[in-house]
């Protein structure tokens, strides 16, 4: 069809008709109105008044159905407290952290697995949970004794554990403390003594 047309010539009269056939229509199918028809708006004249009144009701909206809330509009304060009552009782639940948990890490660390291999060398009673599986007063032991003692081993990375040293949960004498109220011990190991310190001397850190 299209090597015809080309062969064929329009007058200027058949071409203004053409034009006047297909005006307001469109093929496209991703546009918002179907081929044939036009936006109800279109071609009518709209006071400033009333353009203005459209223009601040959809401020900051949009047409989202995945959204709990649309861009622009906020969470009354009810549902604010709700959020925050409901989040505390989770919190408090070792299931939904040992998921959250397991969800955000990406483990075994590098320090980590050294540990893990010197463990399973010299046949010491710890098991690797730093995947979430253990929870101990909300936090998270990367080991934990299996023959009855209550003592957990913490592998702290260098960065992260220095930049967050203000943080209770993340300094080694916070953690402890934390520990310490569940009746654990808790033994730190720090990245860089994995990575200088010798293996004999580990042992002797882990074995206190």
């Amino acid at each position: 069809m299209s090597e015809q047309l080309k062969s064929k010539c329009f007058t200027s009269e058949h071409c203004r008709n053409l034009s006047k056939a297909r005006k307001g229509k469109h093929n496209s199918p991703s546009t918002e109105f179907k081929s044939g028809q036009t936006p109800p708006y279109k071609g009518k004249h709209i006071p400033p008044d009333v353009c203005q009144k459209l223009s601040l009701s959809h401020k900051g909206m949009h047409n989202s159905l995945t959204t709990e809330f649309k861009k622009g509009q906020r969470a009354s304060e009810n549902t604010i407290r709700a959020s925050a009552e409901r989040f505390k009782k989770l919190n408090k639940d070792p299931e939904f952290i040992r998921k959250r948990l397991k969800g955000l890490c990406r483990r075994p660390t590098e320090p980590e697995r050294k540990l893990i291999e010197i463990i399973a060398r010299h046949n010491l009673p710890f098991k690797y949970t730093g995947d979430g599986s253990f929870i101990i007063g909300n936090l998270n032991p990367d080991f934990v004794n299996v023959d009855g003692g209550k003592v957990a081993l913490d592998v702290f990375g260098d960065y992260w554990h220095t930049l967050k040293a203000k943080m209770e949960c993340y300094n080694e004498e916070g953690r402890k403390r934390i520990f310490a109220e569940y009746g654990w011990e808790l033994v730190v190991i720090w990245e860089r003594e994995i990575n200088c310190l010798s293996e004999q001397e580990i042992l002797h850190k882990i074995m206190l």
